[in-house]
C-alpha cells in the first residue's frame, strides 16, 4: 500500500480546485456565448414581429438584447410598404417621407412563458418620445395610415401586445403634390391593451 505525503494530498486538492475553476470558466463562457446569439435571435424576433403587427416596414438606428431581457430599440422608423422605385424616390427628395412613426426609443419585453417554450412572442411594447405623422395625400386622396393594420402576430393566440405610448407627439397634415407642408401637432401619451377578459 503506497504511501501518501502531506505534499501529494495538497496536489491532488490542487488539482481539483483548478480543474473546478477550468469548469466553471467553461460554463460561464457558454452562458455567455448562448445570452449573446439568443440575445441576437431576439432582437431579430422582437423586429419582425412588431412588423408584423403593424403590417408595416420598420427600420432601426441601433437594437440590443439588455440583461434584463428586454429588446431595446433605438431610432424606430414604421412606414408603409414601398416598391424599391418609391422608395428610391423618398431618398432622393423627390417624394415626401411618409413615415407613421418615428420613435427615439422603444422597450420590447417577451412573455416568460413563450421563452421557456421557445416560441417567442413579444409581451409588452413601451414606446417613448416619438412623432406619429398621419400624412394626408391631397393629390391621390389616401392616407399613409391606410397601410398600417393591426393584426395579432401568428401563432400567438390571437393577442396583442400591451403597447405605451409616452412622450409622443400626433402630428396631422396634407401633402399636396409630394410636398411637405407642416401640420398641427398635439401631445399624446396613451396606452393601448387587449381587453380584460370577462
Amino acid at each position: 500500500m503506497p504511501a501518501y505525503t502531506n505534499e501529494s494530498k495538497v496536489t491532488q486538492k490542487g488539482k481539483r480546485k483548478l480543474r473546478k475553476l477550468i469548469e466553471v470558466l467553461i460554463l460561464f463562457a457558454l452562458v455567455m456565448v448562448v445570452f449573446v446569439l439568443g440575445g441576437r435571435a431576439l432582437c431579430k424576433i422582437a423586429l419582425d414581429q412588431i412588423a408584423e403587427l403593424t403590417n408595416t416596414k420598420i427600420t432601426t438606428k441601433s437594437v440590443r438584447f439588455d440583461i434584463n431581457g428586454s429588446v431595446h430599440i433605438r431610432g424606430l422608423v414604421i412606414r408603409p410598404e414601398h416598391d424599391s422605385e418609391q422608395d428610391q424616390a423618398i431618398l432622393k427628395g423627390e417624394r415626401v417621407e411618409d413615415a407613421i412613426l418615428k420613435a427615439d426609443t422603444v422597450y420590447a419585453r417577451f412573455g416568460i412563458a413563450g421563452l421557456l417554450r421557445f416560441k417567442p412572442r413579444l409581451k409588452k411594447i413601451t414606446v417613448k418620445d416619438f412623432v406619429f405623422d398621419a400624412q394626408h395625400n391631397l393629390d391621390q386622396p389616401g392616407w399613409n395610415l391606410a397601410a398600417m393594420k393591426i393584426r395579432p402576430p401568428k401563432g400567438g393566440a390571437g393577442k396583442i401586445p400591451l403597447v405605451r405610448l409616452e412622450g409622443g407627439v400626433l402630428r396631422h397634415r396634407g401633402v399636396p403634390h409630394n410636398r411637405r407642408q407642416d401640420g398641427a401637432g398635439a401631445p399624446l401619451h396613451r396606452r393601448f391593451h387587449p381587453p380584460a377578459k370577462e
